[in-house]
């Protein structure tokens, strides 16, 4: 499996507290509920998109936000986890992510307008916090060769599958600051579908259509409500989940799911309680995903900080009235019977205002269902298959 996650901002053996763990409960939980609420906004075909990647790149701006700016983003995207705790859980999910011999490599720089004096807070948090490189840039004189330049480190730190992610004219004079960050994973299912097993099936949409699509085998747990199966990684705490509801309608269902109090992550793990092994079917696919993440992130509240008059981004630069122009996210992924291919990348474009039981059975995945990357339940992709 291959994954490669990207941020761009334009302006195993571990022992945990519980505080620790119950701090990184709730920020699970909180990217699975960004992420069907991101998911209920696009139009019902096959998608994908990346909570990890779109948060941390609101996350690392939010770190710099104030006011009503900040409080946005961490009600809508952290479901109201303070900013501190965010930012905390991002440096150590981070060193958890590179630690031993991960499958995957990540990536960080922050480029800075070498003209402008950014607040050394702000800086000393995107090095300390999310592991980020500063890098002067001449953004002033030279915007469309910094362009380059960033597109250049992205297309190396994604071995060449995400080549030019911030288009031409997209950087300008007025860009003040770029964080990046890239994430590539390449890994393995522990066990691969056979292929003398696989074939096509009949796959029926929420309109009642049918359309055959190539399917997949393997055994899973069943659940009363739903059915879910995690698919382990051969690296440790890497896992693919499907969830298949158990009526149709899987906009409804994802609706449902978020009006329930009850954490995600535990309902979804439920099925393991059961200890049904039944056989699970489903579609072979190559999916790619390009959201307008900026208006859907308005449409789910977080407003301020794209409005040059409103946004508060004084925790970056007290002297620059600093917004986000927008936020650019394309996702990637393309099952086999081996593993995975996956890719994201995302972009914030922050400019500068001037103005100022046990059991048998078996279910295919032959109707809309929700698929994903976890790694020890933190949701890096995920997306809906219709």
């Amino acid at each position: 499996m291959k994954v490669h996650i990207l941020l761009f901002l334009l302006i195993g053996g571990t022992s945990i507290s519980p505080v620790e763990s119950n701090v990184h409960s709730k920020v699970n939980d909180a990217l699975f509920r960004f992420s069907l609420k991101f998911l209920k906004e696009q139009t019902k075909e096959i998608s994908v998109m990346s909570p990890f990647s779109l948060a941390m790149a609101m996350a690392m701006v939010n770190d710099g936000a104030k006011g009503k700016t900040s409080q946005e983003v961490t009600d809508v995207i952290f479901n109201g986890i303070p900013k501190d705790e965010i930012t905390s859980w991002h440096k150590t999910k981070l060193s958890e992510l590179k630690r031993g011999k991960s499958p995957l490599a990540l990536a960080a720089r922050v480029y800075i307008e070498k003209s402008e004096k950014i607040l050394k807070s702000f800086l000393d948090s995107m090095t300390g916090n999310f592991h980020s490189e500063l890098v002067k840039a001449d953004f002033l004189n030279d915007s469309d060769n910094e362009r380059k330049n960033v597109n250049n480190f992205v297309n190396e730190s994604t071995r060449g599958h995400i080549p030019e992610l911030i288009p031409q004219g997209a950087i300008n004079t007025d860009t003040k600051l770029i964080p990046v960050n890239a994430l590539y994973m390449e890994s393995k299912f522990q066990t691969a579908f056979e292929k003398y097993f696989t074939g096509p099936a009949n796959f029926t949409n929420e309109d009642g259509t049918v359309k055959q699509m190539p399917f997949d085998g393997l055994e899973y747990k069943d659940d009363p409500q739903f059915s879910y199966t995690e698919l382990p990684f051969e690296d440790d705490g890497f896992a693919f989940f499907i969830l298949v509801p158990k009526e149709r309608n899987l906009t409804d269902f994802i609706s449902d799911t978020l009006k329930q109090k009850e954490p995600i992550a535990k309902s979804l793990r439920s099925p393991y309680r059961y200890g049904c092994s039944v056989d699970v079917a489903l579609p072979k696919f190559n999916v790619s995903s390009s959201p307008n993440s900026t208006d859907t992130l308005k449409s789910m509240g977080v407003k301020s900080i794209f409005d040059r008059f409103e946004a508060d981004l004084s925790g970056i630069s007290e002297r620059l009235n600093l917004y986000v122009k927008g936020v650019d996210h394309k996702a990637t992924l393309d099952l086999t019977e081996t593993g995975i291919k996956a890719s994201a990348a995302t972009a914030a474009r922050v400019d500068v205002f001037k103005s100022g039981n046990m059991c048998f059975g078996k279910l295919e995945a032959n109707r809309p269902f929700l698929y994903g990357i976890t790694h020890n339940g933190t949701p890096l992709f995920v997306g809906q298959y219709y």
